[in-house]
């Protein structure tokens, strides 16, 4: 909780989960709102992680890239430049 990395949790989908305190104040307010990956971060930068997503499962590991995202809770038109770590988290379905 502490931490100054923005840390979101997304399911396959890319329905956002959970967002740390760090991840809200890099992306706004408006992020507690988000249900999807496109409305946390907008179309293009969702797609690219989906990719990234999509890409770890497949390998089976984690990966990393880097991106501009172009839309933030600051204004639509801040560019920043964003390191993504997409790590697997397999969790044991009940019964």
């Amino acid at each position: 909780e502490n931490i100054p990395t923005g840390v979101i949790s997304v399911d396959k989908q890319g329905s956002v989960m959970r967002l740390n305190p760090a991840a809200v104040n890099i992306l706004g307010e408006k992020a507690r709102e988000a249900r999807s990956l496109a409305e946390l971060l907008g179309e293009e930068a969702a797609r690219v992680v989906q990719q990234l997503m999509r890409k770890s499962l497949r390998l089976g590991a984690a990966i990393e890239a880097s991106t501009v995202l172009r839309r933030t809770g600051i204004s639509p038109r801040t560019a920043v430049l964003i390191g993504i770590r997409i790590a697997l988290i397999q969790r044991d379905e009940p019964g």
